[in-house]
Order: C-alpha cells, then structure tokens, then sequence
C-alpha cells in the first residue's frame, strides 16, 4: 500500500547546516557555469577594459594639465605680488615664498627665467619670437622635457605661460 499523499516528504536530504535541498535542485548540467560562457565573459571585460584605458589616459592627462595651468596661474600672482611689494622681480622662485615650493603634477620644479638677469633661454612661439617680456615660468609637461623653440616636438607638451600672464596653457596644443 502507498503512504498517503500527507506523508510524503518533497525534502531530499539535509545538507550539513542543516538546509534543505528541494528534489532536483542538484541537476547534472546545473552547477555553474562552462567553460565557453567564462571565456566569452572574460573576452568581453577585456574589450571593455582595453576600450576604457585611452579614455581614462587621457582624462588623467587633462586633470593634469589643469591642476598645472592653476598652479601657474597660482605662482604668477605671487611673482606679481612680489613685484609690486619690491619693486623688482625675483631673482628664483624661492624668493616668492610658499608658492615657489609647488611642484608640478608629474612631481617637477616649475621652471622661472627672469629677464631681467638672463633672457638668452627664453620660450619661443611659432613666429621664433619671445613668449613674454618679462619673465618665462612653466613646466616641463608629461615628457619632462623642453626646448626654447616651438618647432622642437619635445617642448609640444610644455604648458606656459604666454603673453606676460594673459593665457597660460599648452604651449602648442595641436601638436599633442
């Protein structure tokens, strides 16, 4: 005679914290995933992460860039400040005070040249004229390095000072 349909369990077994399982939870096939869908979901995060790296490069390198234009922008006001205190530029940027201790994003001095005392090495445009006529003050760029022509491809990413501090920024951004 069969039990009554009251007295029939529909629980397989317990398991070891004492949770039970319903029949046919543990099906052949059911356990995780293949082998082809893992691969195909790390192709996929790969495509994804090799499409989001330029992105995030050059987001970190206009973050830079800004944090460098403000700096600049920072230190030209205490030179001028300097100036109009003194009544003479500063021969370095230490002269100028907690401002001249700044480093640029990529861990660099920022570069100052008075005229005043030298102008032999000053920034130069696209026409080979002087940038300012008072005193030059940028950084080096991502490179690191820089070169008083415009036409040198290492002085591209300089960002500087232009026109006595009417525009600081890239010294050619077209060229990056």
């Amino acid at each position: 005679m069969a039990a009554p349909e009251r007295f029939k369990t529909k629980y397989v077994g317990v398991l070891s914290r004492g949770i039970t399982q319903e029949r046919g939870a543990f099906r052949l096939g059911c356990r995780g995933f293949s082998l082809v869908e893992l691969i195909t979901v790390m192709g996929v995060v790969a495509a994804l992460a090799t499409m989001s790296i330029p992105v995030y490069d050059s987001y970190l390198v206009s973050v830079r860039n800004g944090r460098c234009v403000a700096d600049l922008r920072t230190i030209d006001k205490a030179v001028t400040a300097y100036i109009l205190e003194k009544n003479s530029q500063p021969a370095q940027l230490s002269d100028i005070g907690a401002a001249a201790n700044q480093l640029d994003p990529w861990g660099r001095a920022y570069v100052y040249q008075n005229f005043t005392i030298d102008a032999s090495g000053a920034l130069k445009d696209e026409f080979d004229e002087q940038l300012n006529t008072d005193y030059d003050l940028y950084s080096m760029g991502r490179n690191g390095a820089s070169a008083q022509s415009y036409a040198d491809p290492t002085s591209a990413d300089d960002i500087a000072r232009h026109n006595d501090g009417t525009f600081v920024g890239l010294r050619d951004p077209s060229r990056i």
